[in-house]
């Protein structure tokens, strides 16, 4: 795999303990960014110009303090992740309208509650997932959903797809396991070859081949999946965490207290969410 350019990645401060409701520390990276953002300049964010209220939605936010009238979810998103690169082209934000996701209520009453706008990137097809009260929205940024290529997952995990392709960018985001994450549920990486990273001089108590990436912290932890069961493991070699607990004779492997499974994480997470 190529080199990634150097990014600011969204490193939260603060070491020592944490639980969902804190920041989680900032831990040496082990596994390369996936995906990344660069902040902007200074100088992008000033909103130097003639007319911000004619700037389109490609322009951050904070460049449209002085807009007047409803601010839309995509410039909210904006003011939010002022770091999001490339130019981007928003539509229509438009309600939800794919039903509900089987075994998954809280996250299928949050959905419920979103409005959906396309947003495209460089050529690259995204959808911003809304809620809450108008002048104080959260949301995902979410690849579209995909069923192609997810035969290997998890069933939650490939029901969850089946309305959504997985989340890269947060705003508005409260506590909870997926605060700080990189990329979550998306099929990239799912892809990630685990077995280079868990025999990479370790031992391991388990089989990498019958788990899969479900998460990528900004400093390289993970989250996976058992591909049958949908145990749910924490693999950071560096780490002081509460609210998880190593697995005998593997620090670097964990479990989340409570959180058990696929399914009770992302259950976890979205009632979390919910406005």
């Amino acid at each position: 795999m190529a080199a990634l350019p150097a990014a600011e990645l969204r490193f939260f401060p603060g070491a020592g303990h944490f639980s969902p409701e804190d920041n989680p520390p900032s831990l040496r990276r082990r596994t390369p960014r996936l995906r990344t953002r660069n902040r902007p300049r200074a100088a992008e964010l000033t909103g130097a110009g003639p007319n911000p209220q004619s700037w389109p939605d490609s322009v951050s936010g904070f460049a449209r303090a002085s807009k007047v009238g409803p601010v839309s979810d995509w410039e909210q998103f904006l003011d939010r992740v002022p770091w999001f690169g490339g130019i981007a082209v928003a539509g229509e934000a438009e309600p939800w309208t794919r039903g509900p996701v089987p075994g998954l209520p809280a996250l299928s009453a949050l959905l419920g509650s979103a409005t959906v706008t396309p947003v495209s990137e460089d050529g690259e097809a995204y959808e911003l997932l809304a809620w809450g009260p108008p002048d104080d929205r959260g949301g995902w940024l979410c690849h579209p959903p995909r069923q192609e290529g997810t035969e290997a997952f998890h069933p939650v995990h490939r029901a969850f797809s089946a309305v959504c392709g997985g989340i890269t960018e947060w705003f508005g985001e409260p506590g909870s396991w997926w605060r700080n994450q990189d990329e979550v549920l998306t099929a990239g990486i799912a892809n990630t070859r685990l077995s280079e990273v868990l025999d990479a001089g370790l031992e391991v108590p388990v089989r990498p081949d019958e788990h899969y990436v479900v998460a990528v912290e900004a400093n390289g932890n993970l989250t996976l999946a058992h591909r049958r069961s949908g145990r749910l493991l924490l693999f950071a070699q560096d780490h002081a965490f509460t609210g998880a607990t190593p697995l005998p004779g593997c620090p670097s492997l964990l479990t989340i207290d409570g959180v058990p499974d696929l399914a009770t994480w992302i259950e976890t997470c979205a009632a979390a969410r919910q406005p």
